[in-house]
């Protein structure tokens, strides 16, 4: 299946490079989807050709029957009335010329106005229906040429955006492994702390140790002792303020009136 894809692939790149001339090739998405109808628009596009082929071999061929019948009427024209195309003069040999040549063109079985008028009125709408299909061709080779552009720049940009993507995931699974190292060292450490925690507090015990001195005990001691030289302190400041009274206690009074008052 790829093999047959990138065959229609290398087709159709021929066959848009025929089509375009020398105008750059505009970019496509490379995918199944429009491989493929680039590849039946090809297929349309060498079929057309191939009738306006045969049309024109058709065409040659009945040229070449009408120039036999040209030169059968000469001769009965010579037969009838006794006179040669080589007698008339150049005006009439050249619209003898111009009749024999519209007529093979057209495919008329007769040189008669009406039927010269009805050839140049069908070949008229054959050739504004070729134009109109031609214009469509165009505007869907334009269509997909564009479509083919954007989906070009947003593969790119899906690239770019991937890469980005794969970047920041590299990033974050190294990331990852540090953490997953980290907390493996850590929790080994913590096994082994507990092991060694264990193993002097088992010593500690044996060497008749008070546990009042163990750490945590230690740390709780220290916290009450802080408690305590707070509460030292604050009694402390209390006691200044009757470091000032007189020892008479009638005296004292009088002072506290004093403060008071001053307050």
């Amino acid at each position: 299946m790829e093999g047959q894809i990138g065959e229609r692939e290398r087709e159709v790149r021929e066959w848009l490079s025929q089509v375009l001339g020398e105008q750059p090739m505009p970019p496509f998405e490379d995918n199944v989807h429009t491989v493929e109808l680039l590849h039946s628009l090809m297929q349309q596009n060498r079929e057309h050709d191939r009738c306006n082929a045969l049309l024109l071999e058709d065409y040659k061929q009945k040229s070449l029957e009408y120039q036999l019948e040209a030169e059968r009427l000469q001769q009965l024209l010579m037969d009838a009335v006794g006179v040669s195309p080589s007698a008339l003069s150049s005006s009439g040999t050249s619209s003898l010329q111009a009749i024999v040549q519209s007529a093979m063109v057209l495919e008329l079985n007769s040189t008669s106005e009406s039927s010269l008028m009805q050839a140049i009125s069908e070949l008229k709408a054959e050739a504004e229906e070729v134009r109109v299909e031609k214009e469509a061709e165009e505007r869907l080779v334009k269509r997909l040429a564009s479509k083919a552009a954007a989906a070009f720049t947003q593969q790119e940009q899906l690239k770019l955006d991937l890469a980005r993507v794969e970047q920041d995931a590299e990033v974050e699974n190294a990331k990852k492994q540090r953490y997953l190292q980290l907390t493996d060292f850590l929790q080994r450490k913590s096994v082994d702390y507990r092991v060694q925690l264990k193993s002097a507090q088992v010593k500690l015990a044996a060497s008749g140790v008070d546990p009042s001195l163990y750490h945590q005990s230690l740390v709780t001691k220290g916290e009450e002792l802080t408690k305590l030289k707070k509460k030292v302190s604050t009694l402390k400041a209390e006691l200044n303020v009757y470091k000032d009274l007189p020892p008479n206690v009638s005296l004292a009074r009088i002072k506290i009136e004093e403060a008071k008052r001053e307050l």
